[in-house]
């Protein structure tokens, strides 16, 4: 008697992720994993509530994109289709420095809502970064039908696995949201020693919330005025339970405090380095190049990457 699974998969192109060539074949699903592959005995009497023929099709595991900012969609777009039908079936989020948290009295611009944040602090050209709670919660309720009411990372998983999600989720704390938990609007200096022991803390719990790694994020709002000594206190935090530190790089023309192309001194000594000073893995997650930045307004003022 042929066995029994849930979805059978028949006269599919079958790339199995291992470097093999593509060969043609059968894949099992039963339950919540796959039970068997290839030239499955009997495959094709095989009995399964679904039965979907692959001609002509290719069948491949799920795709892993590694820079992705879904983290900040998830609880709007649970069910993420535009990843799906993609084949994208787990996602790295949380780059670039900003991730769904942690949040105390201000919020870090996730995209997803900024026209929300346009609307509730107009400006000419670029928008806020930060937006008090207070203010963006009776709209955003309004909206939604919810409040962002989460402080920590954990907290923010709590709301994601109540609400359920599609994907596999591997989460990264961003370094800006960290930052502006402890400086709040005052960030446009570099913090002081007192500050960045503060944000230390504040990475230790997110690595035991359940984050893999920091990102930094040094073309925008707030990480732009950070320092090389706060980055990489930052990342021998997150180094201690084995995480890796992610780093976008500078792009020329990026109008920030020191210079096109640079942050303080911490863009003078290397995107990569804050990981590999803590003794860590590290990945430069975007590199820039040599395209000039596109101007808007009579003031010239770069129109991309920065948010203000």
């Amino acid at each position: 008697m042929p066995e029994e699974y849930d979805i059978l998969i028949k006269n599919a192109s079958i790339v199995d992720g291992t470097g093999a060539p593509a060969y043609r074949g059968a894949l099992a699903v039963k339950g919540d994993r796959v039970a068997a592959l290839g030239k499955v005995e009997g495959d094709l009497m095989a009995a399964a509530e679904t039965i979907i023929d692959g001609e002509g099709l290719v069948a491949s595991p799920g795709f892993i994109d590694v820079h992705n900012h879904g983290d900040l969609s998830i609880l709007y777009y649970p069910e993420a289709e535009s990843f799906v039908r993609q084949g994208i079936t787990t996602f790295v989020g949380g780059q670039c420095g900003n991730s769904p948290g942690p949040f105390g009295e201000y919020i870090g611009l996730p995209w997803v809502l900024g026209d929300l944040y346009v609307d509730l602090a107009p400006t000419l050209f670029n928008r806020e970064w930060l937006i008090p709670r207070e203010t963006l919660n009776p709209r955003h309720r309004e909206l939604f039908g919810w409040e962002i009411d989460w402080n920590t990372m954990g907290e923010f998983f709590e709301r994601v696995e109540a609400k359920g999600l599609s994907p596999n989720f591997a989460p990264l704390v961003g370094q800006g949201d960290v930052r502006s938990l402890v400086m709040g609007p005052d960030f446009e200096r570099e913090a002081t020693p007192d500050e960045i022991d503060e944000m230390t803390g504040h990475v230790e719990r997110a690595m035991e919330d359940g984050c893999i790694g920091i990102s930094v994020g040094r073309d925008y709002d707030p990480g732009i005025y950070a320092s090389f000594d706060e980055f990489l206190a930052c990342a021998k935090v997150a180094a201690k339970s084995g995480a890796s530190t992610r780093a976008t790089a500078s792009a020329p023309g990026t109008g920030s405090p020191g210079g096109p192309g640079s942050s303080l001194r911490s863009r003078q000594r290397g995107s990569w380095r804050p990981s590999t000073s803590a003794g860590r893995r590290g990945c430069l997650s975007r590199f820039p190049t040599s395209a000039p930045a596109t101007t808007s307004g009579p003031s010239g003022a770069t129109s991309w990457p920065r948010r203000r």
